[in-house]
C-alpha cells in the first residue's frame, strides 16, 4: 500500500507489471507426458494463474509449488496426495537393435556394469552404452530400488539431461540403452519391459485451491 501511495505522489505512474502466476505446478520429467493433458485441463479463465515448470523431485522443495506431479517413490506422503494415473518404466534401445526382452537379472547386470557387451546378451559384439536420468529424477531412483535392488549404476554411465536427450542419445546410437516412461517411446526406439510401474501423484503441502483441484480432477478423468 505504501508503495502505491509513493508512486502516486511522484506524479508519473510506473507501468503496471504483468500479474505473476500464483499457481506453480512442478512437473517431473518422468511425468512429463501429462503436460499436454495438463494444459488442456487448465480452464481458459484461470490460465494466467498457472505456470508449469519441469523439476527434478529429488532436488525440489515441495513448499515452493502449489502442486508437484511426479511418480510415487514410496514412503510417507504430504498433507495432499492424489493419484492421477500410473506410468510404466521401460528400458529403451535403438529400433535397429534386435533385442526384444531382458530379464530383471539381465537388466540389473547391464545397468550396474556387470554386462558391458551386447554379445553377452546374444547380440552382435559391441560395447553397451548405458544412459540414465540425472540425480534427483525419481525414475532413476525407482529403477535402482526395484531392479538394481539398491546397487549402484555403472560408473561410466552417461547422464541424460532430460527425456528428450534420452530419446536422442538412444535413437542415435545402436549400442545405447536407456530408461524412459513407456509413454515417451518413439518410433526410433524399442521399449523393453522392466516390470516396473509406479503411480503418478499430485503432491502438495496444503489442500490446493478450487481452480487447481478442478484441473487435477480433469486429469484424473482423462487418465481413467
Amino acid at each position: 500500500m505504501s508503495l502505491a501511495l509513493l508512486v502516486s505522489a511522484c506524479g508519473n505512474a510506473a507501468p503496471s507489471a504483468a500479474p505473476q502466476p500464483d499457481l506453480r505446478i512442478g512437473l517431473s520429467p518422468a511425468a512429463g507426458a501429462l503436460r499436454p493433458a495438463l494444459l488442456a485441463c487448465i480452464h481458459a479463465d484461470a490460465a494466467d494463474q498457472f505456470s508449469i515448470e519441469s523439476t527434478l523431485p529429488g532436488n525440489a522443495d515441495l513448499a515452493d509449488y502449489a502442486v508437484l506431479i511426479q511418480l510415487d517413490q514410496g514412503g510417507s506422503l504430504p498433507t495432499f496426495a492424489v493419484q492421477l494415473g500410473s506410468q510404466r518404466l521401460v528400458a529403451i534401445v535403438n529400433a535397429a537393435n534386435n533385442l526384444r526382452q531382458l530379464s530383471r537379472e539381465q537388466l540389473a547386470a547391464v545397468f550396474s556394469g556387470r554386462i558391458t557387451d551386447w554379445a553377452e546378451l546374444d547380440g552382435p559384439a559391441g560395447p553397451i552404452e548405458v544412459w540414465i536420468p540425472l540425480d534427483g529424477d525419481e525414475a532413476r531412483d525407482i529403477f535402482r530400488a526395484e531392479v538394481l535392488l539398491g546397487s549402484e549404476y555403472r560408473g561410466d554411465a552417461h547422464l541424460a539431461a532430460d527425456t528428450a536427450s534420452m530419446q536422442a542419445a538412444t535413437a542415435g546410437d545402436s549400442g545405447a540403452i536407456g530408461l524412459l516412461p513407456a509413454s515417451l517411446v518413439t518410433e526410433a526406439l524399442r521399449g523393453i519391459e522392466t516390470g516396473v510401474e509406479a503411480p503418478v501423484l499430485a503432491l502438495a503441502t496444503d489442500t490446493p485451491d478450487d481452480a487447481l483441484q478442478a484441473t487435477l480432477a480433469c486429469l484424473q478423468a482423462r487418465e481413467d
